[in-house]
């Protein structure tokens, strides 16, 4: 079976006018180039190609970027057909998220954060979803930077539920649905990827990637989450638009 190379920039300190100017220092490129070479690239698939996409760290390092700024630039090896369906470094790169509201929520009650990657979607689109969320849930959240461009349309959804089982969550995922849409692609546009964590009381966690870009389609998917991490007990789950549940 074929193999192939690939490298890249995974996070840079470049300041990307679509990051709203914001940029990482030294100390934090060095601190992701070392977390990369203990516990290997992250990796979120953003389509049915990229699941459980075998992948070899080869090399990491920190080096100057073609503009000037300092990046964690990596080598990995991967399975050369498969790559050749996905060719997209975006799955590697690194999320950081800063918080414009808290939920402020107590211990025993719900709530939801929502970041909405900043080089795709205005301010007014996530104080929209809180609009939306507020009468329902506590909710919090901001904006979600992503240190590649362009990157990929992504929106975090984390919601905590005071319960050990994901099911709990069923109730807050009618109304996730409906601030959720907020953020779905006009015209053409590439599909949007929903990262939905569900973070029980028994300290753990399991994931949904949504890449979608209808409503009725989004509702359906997000809706489905709960019974279907009770069902499975999947840590991850992936649903595509046109495809259907692939995991």
């Amino acid at each position: 079976m074929s193999s192939t190379t690939i490298e890249g920039f995974v996070a840079s300190s470049d300041r990307f006018p679509q990051n709203g100017g914001l940029a990482i220092d030294r100390t934090s490129i060095e601190r992701i180039a070392d977390d990369i070479r203990r516990n290997g690239p992250p990796l979120l698939p953003h389509r049915g190609e990229a699941l459980d996409l075998p992948v070899r760290l080869l090399d990491t390092d920190v080096r100057e970027t073609p503009t000037g700024g300092l990046g964690v630039w990596v080598a990995m090896e991967v399975r050369g057909e498969r790559w050749r369906r996905i060719d997209d470094v975006r799955l590697f790169s690194v999320v950081i998220t800063t918080d414009v509201r808290k939920a402020g929520a107590a211990a025993d009650e719900p709530w939801i954060d929502v970041h909405a990657d900043v080089q795709h979607f205005a301010n007014r689109l996530i104080f929209e979803a809180f609009r939306r969320l507020k009468p329902h849930v506590k909710v919090g959240g901001g904006q979600l930077f992503q240190f590649v461009f362009p990157s990929l349309p992504r929106v975090l959804v984390q919601a905590h539920v005071p319960s050990t089982t994901a099911a709990a969550a069923e109730p807050l995922m009618e109304h996730v649905a409906a601030a959720a849409e907020v953020f779905l692609p006009s015209g053409g546009g590439e599909a949007t990827q929903f990262v939905v964590v569900i973070h029980r009381r028994d300290d753990q966690r399991q994931k949904a990637i949504i890449s979608g870009r209808g409503r009725a389609a989004l509702a359906e998917a997000l809706t489905a989450i709960p019974s279907r991490m009770a069902a499975d007990g999947r840590d991850l789950l992936f649903f595509e638009e046109g495809i259907g549940w692939l995991c």
